[in-house]
């Protein structure tokens, strides 16, 4: 389960609170180093619970550019397992891509199964949110 569940998601921490992540054939993994806590993008670049999102490649949206989502700004994010809590600005970056992610789906990470599950409390899966790309000024500190 836990093999199908790391090369779903493309990141996962073993027991000893090491984080593996999906080689780039899809079919090993690679310890992360400390740089990559909570997981590595597919440019090489670390991944932040409530901040990293994944998008389809080839949208008006590209890697490394901010949005900002109404639904988000405002929420109080709880602490959960290392993640500390916050109120939640609306401001995400978009750090990743996935095979399965089609059209306008927004994958968000959350860092942990916990602060997932916890995700659906906040903004249902399936919701259909509104992504600002020209709210730049208002996510700038995210901009990579």
């Amino acid at each position: 389960g836990f093999y199908d569940a790391l090369r779903l998601e493309g990141t996962g921490k073993l027991s000893d609170g090491r984080a593996l992540n999906v080689g780039s054939n899809n079919s090993c993994f690679e310890v992360l180093s400390d740089e990559f806590k909570w997981g590595k993008g597919n440019r090489n670049n670390p991944l932040e619970p409530w901040r990293s999102v994944a998008m389809e490649q080839g949208l008006e949206i590209e890697f490394g550019e901010t949005i900002y989502i109404q639904a988000f700004d405002g929420k109080e994010i709880p602490s959960i397992d290392g993640i500390e809590g916050f109120t939640h600005d609306g401001c995400f970056r978009v750090d990743d891509v996935g095979d399965a992610i089609r059209f306008l789906h927004v994958d968000f990470f959350a860092g942990t199964k916990k602060a997932y599950e916890a995700l659906d409390g906040i903004v249902p899966s399936g919701s259909e949110i509104l992504i600002n790309s020209k709210a730049n000024g208002k996510c700038a500190s995210l901009k990579r």
